[in-house]
């Protein structure tokens, strides 16, 4: 519905690992309904993937890694007609059909930096339950304690300092784990409580990082606050 009651410039498209199969269906879809608007995609497969994706003449750029910075100067750019080849850390189809791949963002490294998520633009009743699928490790947990109960998704790290081959968070993210502060951590759960009554949280680390300063700092901020 929302792409059918008005036109869009851009239209960006996230893509997970989870969702792999649904997206280029996806991409068809929303070029079939807004056939103007230039589609810009995002996310760990896309990153991995940004040259299968640039297969497709419907999509204009692909974000790779971490684009807080990327995308603001790539909307810019797109907006102005400029040269895309400027736009550090993306991936497009140049005008004779090759795929250029610009140099790489630098990692964030003050993720305290960020704002939260901007839950207030989203209808969170979307989200008020978790269906845990094939993630049995997790099953279990989630099944027992929040399952039919409100949660909220955070993302305390950046990437991981283990280095399993099968995982791409190294492609994405780097080779380094980054931390937020346990107090910013906490900060983002007393805002999701406080405004949003929420009262579960799922950590969506790659591999939260029991016993570090960062796990010792938001147990603390969580017992000071009162937030169980």
């Amino acid at each position: 519905d929302v792409l059918r009651v008005r036109s869009y410039d851009v239209i960006g498209v996230s893509c997970l690992f989870p969702s792999r199969t649904g997206i280029h269906a996806a991409i068809e879809l929303v070029h079939k309904l807004q056939p103007r608007a230039r589609i810009v995609l995002g996310g760990p497969f896309a990153t991995v993937m940004a040259d299968r994706f640039l297969e497709n003449p419907a999509v204009a750029a692909v974000a790779i890694g971490e684009a807080e910075s990327t995308v603001p100067k790539l909307m810019e750019v797109l907006a102005g007609g400029g040269d895309l080849s400027g736009v550090k850390g993306i991936a497009f189809r140049s005008t004779d059909g090759q795929i250029v791949h610009t140099p790489r963002q630098e990692f964030i490294q003050d993720l305290d930096s960020l704002p939260f998520p901007a839950f207030h633009l989203y209808d969170l009743r979307s989200y008020r339950r978790f269906w845990p699928g094939n993630f049995n490790v997790v099953r279990q947990f989630i099944y027992d304690h929040t399952v039919g109960a409100r949660w909220a998704a955070v993302l305390t790290t950046r990437s991981c300092d283990f280095h399993c081959e099968f995982c791409a968070v190294h492609i994405t993210n780097g080779d380094r784990a980054r931390s937020r502060s346990g107090r910013n951590v906490a900060d983002e759960f007393q805002y999701l409580h406080d405004r949003f009554g929420y009262r579960h949280v799922f950590l969506q680390d790659a591999a939260f990082p029991i016993g570090s300063p960062l796990c010792n700092d938001l147990c603390h901020n969580l017992i000071d606050r009162k937030l169980r």
